[in-house]
């Protein structure tokens, strides 16, 4: 087959392939076109990850207040001469004790409020926005910790996260 280009007679064998039977490969279209939906795709993902890290960092926060939720119940029945202490005080209230460090010396109030302390200064660590006015209750002999604390920091206490146990000593 022969082709007429400006005064000139072209053959296909002259010019390699000059033209196509048939259609072999990608178009340009087709190309942009599936890397749209790869790109979908993989923002999807990124979308799917990034639920999943917060959700597991929500499941590691619910764990530590039950973690040291228990704790606390733990020390209130070792201690149980100074329960008043566990249930009136608050953050603002209790301040370390250095001499509860060793084991002469310590007076069970002291040993509640050191234990309060420390309580409260680890669920500071590791409750991110916690209330700090959080303290155990008691009503009809069953002791109840409650925790609150913001857990996407958005300063929001309105949907603060919280857990609640409640115990019998």
């Amino acid at each position: 087959m022969s082709i007429f280009l400006a005064n000139s007679f072209l053959n296909a064998e002259s010019c390699g392939r000059l033209y196509v039977k048939g259609q072999s490969g990608f178009t340009l279209i087709e190309l942009l076109i599936a890397m749209l939906i790869l790109s979908g795709g993989l923002l999807g993902l990124v979308a799917t990850q990034t639920l999943s890290l917060k959700r597991n960092n929500s499941a590691y926060q619910l764990s530590q207040a039950t973690q040291y939720a228990y704790d606390l119940a733990d020390r209130m029945r070792a201690n149980r001469q100074a329960l008043t202490v566990y249930t009136t005080k608050t953050m603002a209230q209790v301040a370390a004790k250095p001499s509860c460090l060793t084991t002469t010396g310590c007076t069970s109030n002291d040993m509640a409020e050191n234990d309060l302390y420390e309580w409260y200064k680890e669920l500071k660590f590791h409750l991110p926005g916690f209330d700090v006015t959080t303290k155990p209750s008691v009503t009809n002999g069953i002791y109840t910790i409650t925790m609150k604390w913001d857990e996407n920091q958005d300063g929001d206490h309105a949907n603060d996260h919280e857990f609640t146990t409640s115990f019998r000593l």
